[in-house]
């Protein structure tokens, strides 16, 4: 099926549906299949002439007609039509309630979970996937690493699906006996109406900090944007908020439904407190009203922790006991792209992570700066065709947080490298220790050489992606396999005294 189709093999009313609709040239529209792109329109099809990122689907109503759509759905009447048509307000919030009508409403079989935030909606999915598993419950999970309906699963392109994907993952959950699933809901999904038809039990905002404002505009309607997600709990859902990030705490005063709070040492209904970090792990105490008890988690980094603690807010929502939630922290594997350590034979430690945005690597080198005995090495840089004015923040705080700087390429898309990369720069105060290579395998290749013992190196931006977009390419470029194929290659002494000279980065 494809990925912006739907259909079934009964008729669904369109009155039914939308009683307030308008309908041109017909009392009612019974359909059993729905499409949003004209191209892939199978004849018989309800087309749905909706406002997309870069077009409205409005200008291909005629070439849906063509393709032999049944009927029209859309936010005006087209003149001259001779096929029905159905207008609403907002098409995109019809699209998602028609493709959940479609598949048989089986969001009422669910017990939802949606979590957004700027950071760490993955790792916090996952975690709570693990608990709900140790529980016993089979669970779903939708999101940016993969789609799984609790049996099997499939690697996905985006963070949040379409509408009709969700719906048709929501059914697979169900028809699989899944009664509990996950959905990570970008700033993206929230804004274009992607959730319309879901109903979440619970919905968390981990943190709020600076993106995409390429996208939305400004950073008030970012945060407005993340904010939405509270108009799909539930009436007697759950809304769960970060108490150590300003933004999410301050999101109560937009929600009135019950509420539960956690934090990293600071008073919440779930409170976390760091005993003891290494560079494999990390040890703290989890309290749960009058419960306490120690977590040991393969995690790296303070963030980390608080992603744990959201988790456990989710687990305590549903009455999960604490040992258990203990058992599904500490069983968690290593989170793909996320502060993943590179196994190797070195004697320094390289971890590979997700952080593309200035907080986000303030975060992360934070964490790592603390277990680093050595120098702290970071390789970046930022994404082309998106928020450029994150990128002088991004080169600040490696500069201010690493020993060396790194400055590459991520998925430079149609923009200049090189511009992107001056752009970064513009935030760099001090350039002495601070490298330039468009290059991204040659800058990771330069740091593993630059690197000695007890130096830790970051390799940031990308994470789990194995691909690198540049122009409209798509190439094969995993960080993770770059590392441990350019260590295996790295001289036996690769102390920075032998390199200093060799070095095949141009320094600022």
């Amino acid at each position: 099926m494809h990925a912006q189709s739907a259909r079934i093999s009964v008729k669904l009313s369109l009155r039914d549906l939308f009683p307030d609709a308008l309908f041109v040239d017909c009392a009612d529209i019974a359909i059993t299949g729905i499409s949003d792109d004209s191209r892939t329109l199978k004849p018989g099809d309800l087309f749905i002439a909706r406002r997309g990122i870069q077009v409205d689907g409005r200008r291909f109503i005629k070439n849906a007609v063509h393709q032999g759509a049944s009927a029209i759905l859309s936010s005006s009447i087209e003149p001259d039509l001779k096929i029905p048509q159905c207008i609403v307000h907002e098409p995109h919030v019809a699209w998602g309630r028609i493709c959940h009508a479609l598949a048989g409403n089986s969001m009422n079989d669910i017990s939802l979970v949606g979590i957004t935030g700027t950071d760490g909606k993955t790792t916090t999915s996952l975690l709570t996937r693990n608990i709900l598993r140790q529980h016993g419950h089979q669970c779903g999970l939708m999101g940016t690493l993969e789609c799984h309906d609790g049996v099997t699963g499939a690697t996905t392109t985006m963070t949040t699906p379409s509408p009709p994907e969700i719906a048709n993952w929501v059914r697979s959950m169900r028809d699989r006996g899944t009664r509990h699933g996950i959905v990570e809901v970008s700033s993206h999904a929230l804004c274009q109406q992607r959730l319309e038809g879901l109903s979440c039990d619970v919905a968390m905002i981990t943190n709020i900090t600076r993106d995409h404002l390429d996208y939305h505009g400004s950073r008030q309607a970012y945060i407005r944007s993340k904010e939405r997600i509270f108009q799909y709990l539930n009436k007697n859902g759950t809304a769960i908020l970060n108490l150590n990030d300003a933004q999410s705490a301050a999101s109560k005063t937009y929600q009135t439904s019950a509420t539960i709070t956690y934090g990293l040492e600071i008073d919440a209904d779930i409170r976390g407190e760091i005993l003891q970090s290494s560079r494999h792990g990390q040890q703290f105490r989890l309290q749960i009203a009058s419960e306490e008890a120690t977590v040991r988690i393969p995690l790296v980094g303070t963030h980390n922790v608080s992603n744990c603690l959201g988790a456990a807010a989710v687990a305590h929502h549903y009455g999960i006991p604490i040992g258990t939630i203990v058992s599904g922290l500490e069983t968690i594997g290593a989170i793909p792209g996320r502060l993943e350590h590179i196994e190797s034979n070195v004697n320094f430690d390289v971890y590979v992570d997700y952080a593309h945005t200035s907080d986000a690597l303030k975060r992360v080198l934070q964490s790592l700066r603390s277990l680093t005995k050595g120098r702290l090495i970071c390789v970046f840089g930022a994404g082309g065709n998106r928020d450029s004015g994150k990128r002088q923040a991004m080169g600040h705080v490696v500069e201010t947080l690493a020993d060396i700087a790194v400055i590459t390429t991520d998925n430079p898309r149609n923009e200049d490298p090189f511009a992107i990369i001056h752009d970064i720069t513009e935030g760099v105060t001090d350039k002495r220790h601070v490298y330039c290579e468009p290059d991204r395998r040659k800058a990771i290749q330069t740091s593993l050489q630059i690197a000695s013992s007890g130096d830790i190196v970051l390799i940031a931006g990308k994470g789990h992606e194995t691909y690198q977009i540049v122009g409209t390419t798509r190439l094969d470029f995993d960080d993770r396999k770059v590392v441990q194929e350019e260590i295996l290659s790295l001289p036996s002494n690769s102390s920075p005294e032998n390199h200093s000279n060799q070095s095949l980065l141009e320094v600022i």
